[in-house]
């Protein structure tokens, strides 16, 4: 612990020198002495001690009593008197200052000893009280912040589901005129403009289911997911995943299934070739490596990351997109290192902590 500082308002300077050597000789450190309260209050300012040995009679306008009451209005710092009064006018002002304590002179080093140290004991005290008030004040304002958007999420919720019932209601009335107007015999030029209508309605379908998957996301608390059973529930007869990770949890939203299930999609609809998927696994320093790897064609450098991007790909251009998000909820990256023609790899990085093997299994 570092050697707590005293500064020393007495205008005795021979009381003050062997008052010096008295704390000196307890450990600690004297950083000055003052006879007068305006220099003693101007260099404790300055120099800020942790404790003040004030005396209360002092030479010239001020006495050591309204010193004191500046030094714990201003700076805070803890006062103990030394004085050789001890009637009860003395002692009424004294208490009116707050005072960590005082020593009556002369005074035995035994005595001064304790005096100084409960005194010190008491200015953690009220700082920690003080620290204490604090976290209350900022947890209270931390909880009303949490209720209120608690609240602003339900009212996005709902506005979000009405909304989006109206536009699948009236997408619905567009699809059945599409429908109609397909059975209706019309020339080229409108044909085509049919088509157009008729993907627009389709993409605006991909885009509503994208909004309502990625409001989810959040939206429950994290938990151990279990990632054998994904993995045996997104397997495919025709591009098996073969599993060589032990059986293990990872701490992260309860959507990581549909990490899984975009990654076995992406890799159906793009790895050309691919007859099968290796799912590895890497401890390091960071935590777990998990590898997903196929044995298709891979990707090309120019679009490792822009395959994470929203829209990109060939299907709704949703999935690598929401899978990145899904994972970073839980502060789990994810990226594609694969060598372009010898298959994709996708490595996803679980924290440590965030991940654990299963009890009773190897």
């Amino acid at each position: 612990m570092a050697e707590k500082k005293v500064w020393i308002v007495e205008d005795e300077a021979i009381i003050a020198m062997d008052l010096k050597r008295r704390l000196q000789g307890m450990g600690y450190t004297v950083l000055g002495i003052s006879g007068y309260a305006e220099d003693a209050i101007e260099k404790i300012r300055e120099y800020t001690p942790d404790l003040v040995m004030m005396d209360i009679i002092l030479k010239g306008e001020m006495d050591g009593i309204t010193a004191a009451e500046i030094i714990r209005r201003e700076l805070h710092i803890p006062v103990v008197y030394l004085t050789a009064y001890d009637d009860e006018s003395t002692v009424h002002r004294v208490e009116e200052t707050e005072p960590f304590g005082y020593i009556i002179k002369p005074f035995e080093e035994q005595n001064l000893r304790m005096v100084i140290e409960i005194a010190l004991h008491k200015e953690v005290e009220k700082e920690l009280e003080f620290f204490a008030q604090e976290v209350n004040q900022y947890a209270q304002e931390l909880q009303n912040t949490t209720n209120l958007l608690s609240f602003s999420n339900r009212k996005r919720t709902v506005i979000s589901e009405i909304t989006l019932h109206d536009i699948l209601n009236k997408i619905m009335t567009i699809q059945g005129c599409l429908d109609l107007a397909a059975d209706k015999k019309v020339d080229s030029e409108l044909a085509g403009y049919l088509n157009e209508m008729q993907q627009a309605v389709t993409d605006i379908q991909k885009l509503i289911r994208f909004t309502r998957e990625y409001e989810k996301l959040g939206a429950e608390e994290r938990t151990w997911v279990p990632v054998s059973d994904i993995i045996t529930t997104i397997s495919d007869e025709q591009l098996p995943i073969r599993n060589h990770c032990s059986p293990l949890s990872i701490f992260a939203d309860p959507m990581l299934e549909m990490v899984f299930a975009n990654l076995m999609d992406n890799t159906l609809r793009h790895a050309e070739g691919a007859t099968e998927v290796n799912l590895n696994c890497e401890t390091n320093d960071e935590g777990l490596l998990i590898i997903w790897e196929d044995d298709g064609t891979g990707i090309p450098e120019d679009q490792k990351e822009k395959i994470f991007e929203k829209g990109s790909g060939k299907g709704d251009g949703f999935g690598l997109f929401l899978a990145r998000e899904i994972l970073s909820l839980s502060g789990i990256t994810t990226n594609e290192t694969g060598m372009p023609g010898k298959g994709a790899r996708f490595e996803i990085m679980v924290p440590n902590g965030a991940w654990r093997i299963e009890s009773g299994n190897e």
